[in-house]
């Protein structure tokens, strides 16, 4: 996508309502010429909004004033390409999580999660948060609470999935014991959102206290790697959110027929996937329910691969369910 094309998009419709700096920021470097050029010389994958206003954030830089921003980046070049060029955005928002649970108390024994794009293995964690959907009942005793919005077409879940056994996937994991890598995780969160900066505190304290398994791999060849280490009496669970598009467009073809396939053939595995429309291609969303007024940019939660389970908020804020229970 041109770059331009790809800034006016993203201050349109991901920052629009729901971060007024980085629409501004977007806009800007839009407009500006020469950011284009020097974001050309990038790759491709590279040139991504929020992970440039990330790299600013991560480099101490301003992102409150268009003018100090790009005098910043002008100014320090040389510093932002090299970190653009070995960081990767890693979000790891915990308030995922809350469209996965609905789906995962319904499953029956121990559950095995993997989680393909883990980043630092907040959302591994899910069975250790507490969650509350439309104002209801609290489910969970954790110090970190997810507050979800479904317009109540999600039956609230009565229990938490008995997860037995849980790993990761990242192709750069993060530890969030490491100042360094704890920094960055800090600088993805976007500026307005302090309720998500007060998430992720949290999380880390959880995740902190019992790090999870997190292999260093490739999400075409090395997931099947974990499936075959999980226990064998439990249900492997792979999941992910906002991961594949960061995957070329050959590798995520590979990735999603090979689930397909693997979900085919082994009725012990299961997979979720939280993407964005158009990233698990073949996903029938013939049924989608209609998103909030003024929803911005939103996930399709997938089932194996076919079946439209629920459209989500790009960051955990609300749900729609497909089918209303």
């Amino acid at each position: 996508m041109d770059a331009a094309v790809w800034y006016r998009w993203f201050a349109e419709n991901e920052a629009a309502g729901s971060s007024p700096r980085y629409e501004r920021l977007a806009q800007a470097v839009a407009d500006d010429d020469d950011l284009l050029k020097w974001l050309g010389r990038l790759p491709a994958a590279k040139r991504q909004p929020n992970l440039l206003f990330a790299t600013v954030r991560y480099l101490g830089g301003p992102t409150g004033s268009v003018e100090e921003f790009v005098e910043f980046v002008r100014d320090n070049a040389s510093a932002v390409e090299a970190t653009m060029s070995t960081r990767a955005t890693q979000t790891n928002e915990a308030a995922r999580c809350a469209a996965f649970v609905p789906v995962l108390a319904e499953m029956h024994g121990e559950v095995a999660l993997i989680e393909v794009g883990a980043s630092a293995g907040l959302c591994l964690f899910l069975d250790r948060y507490a969650y509350r959907y439309d104002g209801g009942e609290r489910l969970g005793d954790s110090r970190l609470e997810i507050r979800v919005d479904t317009a109540h077409t999600v039956k609230a879940p009565q229990r938490l999935p008995e997860v037995s056994w849980r790993a990761g996937l990242d192709l750069d994991p993060l530890d969030v014991s490491d100042a360094d890598d704890l920094s960055w995780l800090q600088a993805c969160v976007w500026p307005e959102h302090e309720k998500r900066r007060h998430r992720l505190d949290l999380a880390v304290e959880i995740v902190g206290a019992d790090p999870p398994r997190i292999d260093r791999g490739d999400l075409r060849d090395a997931t099947r790697a974990l499936i075959d280490d999980a226990p064998r009496n439990a249900t492997k669970v792979v999941f992910h959110s906002a991961v594949l598009a960061y995957v070329d467009e050959p590798s995520r073809r590979a990735f999603c027929t090979a689930m397909r396939h693997l979900v085919e053939e082994r009725d012990d595995v299961v997979w979720l996937s939280n993407e964005g429309p158009t990233a698990v291609a073949d996903l029938d969303v013939s049924a989608s329910p209609e998103p909030p007024p003024v929803a911005g940019a939103h996930f399709h939660l997938g089932h194996n691969g076919t079946e439209l389970v629920a459209l989500t908020d790009s960051h955990g804020r609300w749900l729609r369910w497909a089918n209303s229970t």
